[in-house]
């Protein structure tokens, strides 16, 4: 696998880009996926199983930062700008399809958690997309609020509120913890996810910070990428987890069933199970013959 770093420009704010290409490849122009990543994290958390099994089938990747994250420009660091990221995330589609070694024609969308919604929304807004793959996607904002405590969302509301009337003025952020133990506040304090962020996704991150600006939560806290489902016209595969705390498996079902060509995948476990443990490998090869079946029928149509 051959890394080449890139980066791109989106409202005058410079991103990092790598690109993942196979070892080894003719003069033919490759399909790429494009891939987005997930709530307040960085291009590689998470995504090196499927970057590796995607390179090692003749498939290059692109992952890049979002706006204020790991290499990435932007000010303050780690606003989750879901607005933002979908335009970053729609650039950096752009960005891959102007590479000359880039077959224009299997552009496939990638995203998983908060990518996952965004890789919806993206399919809608994309229409040359090839192919789209969503994996433990967030898919209603107000579905994935009823499994939070209210007094967490009054706390984080409040701080929100409050972080933005400092921005106006030029204050420093108001943080908070993006994951912490159920007895903790943080916007995610699920069972278990501080440790599968500190101690898997994030683990050799020299740039990631477990907090984000409150304001982050201003920032689409109505976020629900199921009402453009139906717009989607691109072949879709949907991966859930049955017992994710903060995707419910309800949401998802019901945003596959509004894709006109969507398949559902749904692995034991938690929201976790499609970066590491003992379903990833089954996740990656069900995202990876979904492709090459994909490939295989453009081929033959």
């Amino acid at each position: 696998m051959q890394q080449q770093a890139s980066h791109f420009t989106v409202d005058g704010t410079r991103l990092q880009a790598y690109f993942h290409r196979p070892e080894r490849h003719d003069d033919t122009a490759l399909p790429i996926v494009v891939m987005g990543n997930g709530f307040a994290t960085e291009w590689q958390f998470g995504t090196r199983p499927a970057i590796e099994a995607f390179t090692a089938a003749g498939i290059a990747t692109m992952n890049f930062d979002y706006r204020s994250f790991g290499q990435s420009d932007g000010e303050p660091r780690q606003v989750v700008d879901i607005p933002g990221q979908q335009d970053d995330f729609l650039a950096a589609l752009e960005h891959a399809r102007a590479q000359p070694w880039v077959d224009a024609r299997r552009i496939i969308i990638w995203g998983s958690s908060l990518g996952g919604g965004h890789a919806i929304s993206m399919a809608a807004r994309f229409p040359s997309a090839f192919a789209m793959i969503a994996q433990v996607p967030h898919c209603c904002s107000r579905a994935a609020f009823k499994t939070v405590a209210l007094g967490n969302v009054l706390t984080g509301m409040s701080r929100a509120i409050a972080d933005s009337l400092k921005a106006l003025f030029g204050g420093k952020p108001i943080l908070l913890p993006a994951v912490a133990e159920p007895e903790q506040y943080a916007v995610m304090n699920y069972p278990g996810w501080r440790e599968s962020y500190q101690q898997h996704l994030a683990k050799g991150s020299t740039t990631w910070q477990n907090s984000i600006p409150a304001r982050s939560l201003l920032k689409g806290g109505d976020y629900r990428p199921l009402l453009v489902a139906e717009q989607i016209r691109c072949p879709s595969l949907l991966v859930a987890a049955r017992d994710d705390a903060g995707v419910p498996l309800a949401s998802v079902r019901q945003t596959a069933a509004m894709i006109a060509n969507a398949q559902l995948k749904i692995i034991d476990g938690d929201h976790f199970g499609v970066y590491y443990g003992p379903h990833i490998d089954d996740v990656v090869e069900a995202e990876l013959t979904f492709i090459k079946q994909q490939l295989l029928h453009a081929e033959s149509s």
